[in-house]
């Protein structure tokens, strides 16, 4: 079953989820995040309450930007 979010959930998520479980691990600075151009990244109500977390700060990324996964993963077998 395929599932997709719509904007309020994926609020939801970031504010009752994401969030917190960062604090958890790192209680103090700024919380450094990434998203692609998904439609629901871009939403209003989503952008307007990620414009108010002052402690939110964006990793610039290309859309056309290629996955680095599997540089990763070819890095971590050569030093395995």
């Amino acid at each position: 079953m395929e599932v997709h979010l719509d904007g309020l959930q994926y609020k939801h998520i970031l504010k009752n989820v994401m969030v917190p479980s960062v604090r958890m691990l790192y209680a103090d600075g700024i919380i450094q995040f990434q998203q692609d151009h998904s439609s629901i990244h871009g939403c209003r109500l989503v952008q307007e309450w990620l414009s108010l977390q002052a402690d939110i700060e964006f990793i610039d990324w290309s859309p056309r930007a290629p996955d680095i996964y599997p540089i990763i993963f070819k890095l971590c077998m050569f030093c395995s």
